[in-house]
């Protein structure tokens, strides 16, 4: 029993000697994919008229459809910082498992050209922009080619902390109500070592759950919104 307290108390050591932990920060380039979702049946009528004299005819029919309209968005410049804890899964083939915490300025630019579809939700006829504060949690793999060059892949979750909705005449709405309390997407980047200790990293985050849940029913059409995270980060990690 000596022995095996003596064995598990050697491999935790190792684990931990390995482990790589520091903080991150930079420049997020945020973007939305937008839009609004209209779903639903009408009737059709379909008259046949007869050249011969004879009665016209007519079919009624239901027709269904399920078109979306986008909302054009540009880029918002904002910021991301947050920690990182890096554990080896195999040493021998340089990967490793890398877990953050990132606090996440997202949002969008919504364009002037863009149609008013929803004067209290979207600000679009005017222009302005989406803010939106965001807890992430990365889990990601991470697979080093040299000791320079890093490739890294996985998914994050993220909390909705805050949303807000901004006009270019000043006036603000707080659209935290109008969204999903959480997130779920995927991220793929790759890192640059300029040192030991400092890293330069690019990474793309892509949202795949829909954070609109706004929906409303008229007769046979339901109209939902569309709300989905597009960001990228490049920035600065530093290891200590």
């Amino acid at each position: 029993m000596k022995n095996i307290k003596i064995l598990a108390l050697l491999i935790c050591t190792s684990v931990f000697s390995q482990m790589k932990y520091g903080v991150k920060g930079g420049l997020n380039l945020a973007d939305i994919s937008q839009g609004v979702n209209f779903k639903g049946s009408v009737l059709t009528e379909n008259v046949t008229i007869n050249d011969g004299g004879g009665q016209s005819s007519s079919d009624v029919s239901t027709q269904s459809f399920n078109q979306t309209v986008y909302i054009n968005t540009s880029p918002k410049i904002s910021f991301y910082l947050g920690g990182f804890l890096e554990t080896p899964i195999n040493t021998k083939k340089n990967l490793f498992l890398r877990t953050e915490l990132l606090y996440c300025q997202n949002g969008a630019t919504l364009d002037k050209k863009t149609e008013d579809l929803n004067q209290d939700i979207y600000y679009s006829s005017s222009g302005g922009y989406f803010t939106l504060g965001q807890l992430n949690i990365p889990i990601l793999v991470k697979f080093t080619t040299n000791k320079k060059i890093s490739f890294i892949g996985g998914c994050y979750t993220g909390v909705i902390l805050t949303a807000k909705g901004t006009g270019n005449d000043g006036t603000s709405v707080d659209l935290k109500s109008n969204l999903k309390n959480f997130d779920f997407g995927l991220q793929l980047g790759t890192s640059y070592s300029i040192n030991k200790n400092l890293s330069i990293e690019l990474c793309y985050n892509r949202g795949i759950i829909n954070l609109d849940k706004t929906s409303q029913n008229f007769y046979t059409i339901e109209v939902s919104g569309l709300y989905y995270n597009r960001t990228v980060h490049l920035g600065l990690e530093y290891q200590f």
